[in-house]
């Protein structure tokens, strides 16, 4: 049996080629993660700029504004998160205790001049809002539980 030169070449051709292409496969997708994550946490900084400029929310005399504007700043920040347009283990940490409060805040309210409802209802209208408030919450009361023991 004899072996060709021009066939065990085009062999060594073709695997280098396949070795190649993959390789070049393998960092386009690194490239293209790098790129999406850069892209995910510039989209935090508009997000806080949202957040930063809420009014605390006092139920006991709320203001009709300042609850539409939470509402509406909280589905975003639900929406985006939900989206995958932020990092979620970023925006986790950066918004988790607002997000929390905030929505606290608005669920206390009573009937809401000008809307006719109470903050519960608000709430219930926007359901990515609720959504996210289950995850945080879940998450801040993992935290808060004794780690379990090893028998």
């Amino acid at each position: 049996m004899s072996i060709d030169l021009t066939s065990v070449g085009s062999l060594i051709v073709a695997f280098a080629s396949a070795l190649f292409a993959w390789q070049s496969k393998r960092r386009a997708d690194q490239i293209h993660e790098s790129q999406k994550m850069l892209a995910q946490r510039q989209f935090i900084v508009p997000l806080w700029q949202q957040t930063s400029t809420l009014a605390e929310i006092d139920s006991s005399n709320p203001k009709t504004d300042d609850i539409v504007k939470a509402a509406n700043v909280l589905e975003l920040v639900a929406v985006c998160y939900e989206g995958g347009m932020v990092d979620q283990l970023v925006m986790k940490r950066v918004f988790a205790d607002n997000y929390l409060r905030l929505y606290r805040q608005i669920n206390k309210c009573n009937k809401i001049s000008g809307l006719n409802i109470d903050g519960d209802e608000v709430l219930n209208r926007c359901p990515a809002v609720k959504q996210l408030f289950k995850v945080l919450e879940e998450e801040a009361d993992s935290k808060h539980k004794p780690p379990v023991l090893k028998q």
